[in-house]
């Protein structure tokens, strides 16, 4: 069962005004995720960069939360719906919220929820207004346009800007262009070569359009000498590939592609962490394809110091982003000053920064989140195959990406991409409910 065309979903003045604000909420969450500066690792990182925020990002915070808010009410029946197909995430972000109550920092943890919460407005917003089965897609073109050719102009026009200038060579020279850093124009560039490459290949419009935002994605994919990110594209790239080909030799990997991908990644995960000794062979392909050493830019050492923090709380974790609060004196985190003479300002793997925050019970609905994204994205696949594809592929990047980085639960852009999908993957079950499903698929 195929879709219904885009000219069938009929507009009226109020679906086109309220569409115009769900895709300028979508816009927001970018410009709220804008880096301070444009100094890249060479910004000296203090107590004073993690300051509440400007007057600027606290009003565009406010004006999310209450149009958002506005939006959800006037359709609060389909936001209901939706939110029921996705209660995973409901359950994950609810137990964030209860962190409050233990955390270690319980007011820097309510103010990352407030912006989470913005975040989840602003996307859910979009997936109820204006809808039609690319809708995903098109409220992120802009965002990704201004990021991917700002970043090429500014590192043209003025590299000083854009152009890495510190002196280690994981870095030197690397672009981050309008983003944080490196890898966060890495991981950007890479989700808009997979959804562009995507457009190439199953929309019948647009399709050079497509091809030359590809391009230019790709082209601030290497300049930023992401390693991480270009495999975790290859990796969800190749994963698209196998769920979209109809060839008969790929029918078990079909079937079986998410349960081995997963299990792959768990693996990889447990041998990086030395959860199993006696398996580090197994990091050489990993290491080959991200050009990293044995100890992944010193991330090891990183990760031993925020597994000896985990078993102060090992069962419910410190509380949603207490821990990365600056390098002041009543931080835990404050520690790296004295081990590792710099604040690497995460844990540079998302599956330990959720134990961290939320402890193993915090982790096991995060585990039932990806469960359910899973499980609806191969409902999904049943009516629009090319769509549910894009969705897993999302996913499985981002499954890699938290290897080396932490995105998950985050406030970052990468994580706010995958709410989205998450949101219009539920509203396309949705308009679909009618389809006729076995019982123990049935929505």
């Amino acid at each position: 069962m195929n879709p219904l065309p885009r000219n069938q979903y009929t507009r009226t003045t109020t679906d086109l005004v309220m569409g115009g604000c769900a895709l300028l909420l979508i816009w927001l969450i970018f410009i709220v995720n804008r880096p301070p500066t444009l100094q890249g690792f060479s910004a000296t990182i203090d107590a004073s960069t993690y300051v509440t925020g400007d007057w600027l990002n606290r009003t565009l915070k406010n004006t999310m939360l209450l149009l958002g808010g506005f939006l959800i009410l006037q359709r609060v029946y389909l936001a209901g719906l939706i939110l029921q197909i996705n209660s995973a995430l409901g359950l994950l972000v609810g137990y964030a919220l209860a962190s409050t109550l233990w955390s270690i920092a319980p007011d820097q943890t309510l103010l990352r929820l407030i912006s989470l919460a913005a975040i989840l407005m602003a996307c859910l917003s979009a997936s109820m207004v204006a809808w039609h089965p690319r809708r995903f897609q098109d409220v992120l073109l802009l965002p990704f346009i201004v990021i991917i050719f700002g970043s090429l102009i500014l590192g043209i026009v003025a590299p000083q800007y854009a152009i890495e200038a510190h002196s280690e060579f994981a870095l030197k020279n690397s672009w981050y262009g309008l983003t944080h850093g490196k890898n966060e124009l890495g991981m950007i560039s890479g989700t808009c070569v997979l959804i562009f490459l995507h457009s190439v290949f199953t929309r019948k419009k647009r399709r050079l359009l497509a091809a030359f935002l590809c391009l230019g994605a790709f082209t601030t994919l290497i300049l930023s000498r992401s390693n991480s990110s270009l495999f975790a594209l290859v990796f969800s790239l190749t994963c698209a590939f196998i769920l979209l080909t109809r060839s008969s030799h790929l029918i078990w990997i079909r079937r079986n592609l998410i349960s081995v991908a997963v299990s792959l990644i768990a693996l990889y995960e447990a041998t990086i962490l030395n959860f199993i000794p006696g398996l580090g062979f197994l990091l050489s392909p990993i290491t080959y394809l991200t050009g990293k050493d044995s100890t992944f830019s010193a991330r090891t050492t990183i990760w031993s110091i925020i597994e000896e923090h985990i078993k102060l709380s090992p069962l419910i974790g410190s509380g949603y982003g207490a821990y990365w609060i600056g390098p002041v004196p009543d931080s835990p985190s404050r520690i790296f000053l004295t081990k590792m003479y710099f604040y690497p300002t995460e844990a540079h793997n998302g599956y330990l920064e959720i134990v961290n925050d939320l402890g193993i019970l915090g982790f096991s609905f995060f585990v039932f989140f990806i469960f359910r994204y899973f499980q609806q994205a191969q409902l999904l696949m049943r009516i629009d195959r090319s769509q549910g594809a894009l969705f897993i592929a999302l996913l499985l990047q981002q499954l890699v990406a938290n290897l080396s980085e932490s995105d998950w639960l985050s406030r970052s852009n990468t994580f706010a991409i995958l709410v989205l999908a998450s949101l219009c993957m539920a509203r396309g079950l949705v308009e679909n409910r009618s389809l006729r499903l076995p019982a123990k698929e049935s929505l």
